[in-house]
C-alpha cells in the first residue's frame, strides 16, 4: 500500500514520517520519500509500505518535525485486499489395489484463510472438485497435510491434485500420478495325488478367489512339467465362481512322477499352485494283432510262423515273453495235447523255438483234416493273451512233397 499525506513545514526544514500499525498504536514508522520538507506551501508525501497481511485493517497517521516541534496528522485507515491460498502437490504413497495416501502442502492459507482444502484425482488428468475428492476442513497454518484417497481399482493410473478454497476462489496445485497395485488371486492348496496306470483321477476340488475381482471372473489352465505323462489337454476343468474342479488323465500305459501346476489369473496377474502326481505301474498283457491268420498245407507238408510279428507289449521286451500251443480238436481222434512248447497228434506237428519264437507246423503223412491250435503268449508277471488259428490239411495225390498253403494276413510265413 502507499501511504498519502500533506505537510507545510511552515518554511523550516522539516522531517515527515509515517506510522501504521493494526491499532493506533501503530508500531512502524517509515520516513516519506519527500523527507524533508521546506517552504510554506502544502507539500504532498507519500511512502509505500510492504509486507502486510492481506483482508486486513491498518491504521496510519503522517508526522512533521522541525525545530518547532512535531505534528501528528490525523489517524487514517485502510484495508489490504483479499489473497488467493496457494498449495503444492506431492507424490502419492501406501499405493493398494483401492486405497492411497495423498500429499500435499498450503503454503500461504490465503485471506480470508481456506475454508477447505484437500486431494482430488481422476483418471483423465488435471483433476479438479468435479472429479471425487477429499475434504480436510479450513487451513488456519501453512503447512504440509495428507488425505486419504479411496474407491480406487486395481492397476488403475490416476492424476492426483491439491486443493484450495478460500472466498476468493479455488487453487489447485502441481499435478502427479500414480498405479493402483492389484491383489493377484488366490487358490487352495492341493495335496500330491497317488494314481495307478491308465487311471483318470476322480474330480478334485479347489477354490478360488480375489479381493478386487469376481471370481466367476477368474481363468484357471493346467500345466504339466512331462508332457511324455500327462498332456496339458488331459488336465480338464469344470465349475463356475470360487468352487471349481479338475481331473487328470495320464496318457495310456504311463506311470512315473509328474507335477501339475494349476494357474489361476485375474486378467493382470496370476497365482500358481503345484503338486505331485505319482502314477504306479500296472502291468499291462501282452497284445496280439493282427490275428495269427489260418493256415492251409498239404499232407507231409510243413510251414513256419514268427509269432513275434503278431505280438506288442507296452511293459516287456518281446523276447521277455513265453509262447505255449494247445490242439483244440482233431479229426484224427487223437487225444488233445495241454499248452506246451511242443504239441503233436498224428496229423499235426505244433513246435515253437522258445527263442525265436518262430513255430514249425508238421503234417502227417496221409492225414487230411482240420486242426484248431490255440496259442498263448505270458509275460514275467503271468498276465496272458491268447489266439487261436485254423490248420487246413488237404489231401495229397502221389507225394507228400507237394506243399500248397493259403495264408490271409500281411505277416510272413515260411514253409519247409
Amino acid at each position: 500500500a502507499t501511504l498519502n499525506g500533506t505537510v507545510n513545514a511552515n518554511n523550516a526544514s522539516t522531517i515527515v514520517t509515517f506510522e501504521y500499525g493494526l491499532t493506533t498504536v501503530y508500531g512502524t514508522t517509515v520516513t516519506a520519500d519527500q523527507s524533508p520538507v521546506t517552504g510554506t506551501v502544502n507539500t504532498a508525501v507519500s511512502k509505500t509500505i510492504t509486507g502486510l497481511i492481506p483482508n486486513t485493517t491498518y491504521h496510519y497517521r503522517a508526522a512533521g518535525q522541525n525545530t518547532a516541534g512535531t505534528v501528528n496528522g490525523a489517524d487514517m485507515t485502510f484495508g489490504t485486499s483479499q489473497k488467493l491460498p496457494a498449495v503444492t502437490t506431492q507424490a502419492v504413497s501406501a499405493i493398494m489395489p483401492a486405497t492411497a495416501t495423498g500429499h500435499g502442502t498450503l503454503t500461504d492459507t490465503g485471506a480470508p484463510p481456506a475454508t477447505q482444502h484437500g486431494i482430488c484425482w481422476n483418471t483423465g488428468g488435471n483433476p479438479a472438485l468435479s472429479d471425487p475428492h477429499t475434504g480436510e476442513g479450513a487451513a488456519l497454518t501453512a503447512g504440509p497435510f495428507t488425505s486419504n484417497i479411496t474407491g480406487l481399482s486395481p492397476h488403475t493410473l490416476y492424476y492426483v491434485r491439491a486443493y484450495a478454497t478460500n472466498e476468493l476462489g479455488t487453487v489447485y496445485g502441481n499435478e502427479v500420478s500414480f498405479t493402483t497395485t492389484n491383489t493377484p488371486p488366490a487358490i487352495t492348496y492341493f495335496r500330491d495325488l497317488y494314481l495307478k496306470e491308465d487311471q483318470t483321477s476322480d474330480w478334485l476340488d479347489f477354490n478360488i478367489n480375489d479381493a478386487e475381482t469376481d471370481s466367476g471372473k477368474l481363468t484357471v489352465r493346467g500345466e504339466s512339467n512331462c508332457q511324455s505323462i500327462m498332456l496339458d489337454h488331459h488336465i480338464r476343468f469344470m465349475g463356475t465362481g470360487s468352487d471349481r474342479f479338475v481331473r487328470l488323465r495320464p496318457n495310456i500305459n504311463q506311470s512315473g512322477a509328474v507335477i501339475i501346476k494349476i494357474f489361476v489369473s485375474d486378467g493382470i496377474d496370476e497365482t500358481v499352485a503345484q503338486f505331485n502326481v505319482i502314477i504306479s505301474p500296472v502291468n499291462d498283457p501282452p497284445v496280439i494283432t493282427p490275428p495269427l491268420p489260418d493256415l492251409t498245407i498239404g499232407e507231409g507238408g510243413a510251414c513256419q510262423l514268427d509269432l513275434d510279428g503278431f505280438v506288442s507289449d507296452a511293459d516287456h521286451a518281446l523276447n521277455e515273453l513265453n509262447w505255449t500251443a494247445n490242439l483244440l480238436m482233431n479229426t484224427a481222434g487223437d487225444t488233445v495235447q495241454n499248452g506246451a512248447l511242443s504239441i503233436s497228434s498224428s496229423s499235426l506237428t505244433v513246435i515253437i523255438d522258445d527263442t525265436s519264437h518262430v513255430v514249425r507246423f508238421q503234417a502227417g503223412a496221409n492225414s487230411s483234416g482240420i486242426q484248431q491250435v490255440i496259442f498263448e503268449v505270458n509275460d514275467p508277471e503271468g498276465a496272458a493273451n491268447s489266439d487261436t488259428l485254423t490248420v487246413t490239411i488237404y489231401a495229397v495225390n502221389g507225394s507228400s512233397a507237394f506243399l500248397k498253403y493259403f495264408f490271409q494276413s500281411a505277416k510272413k510265413v515260411s514253409l519247409n
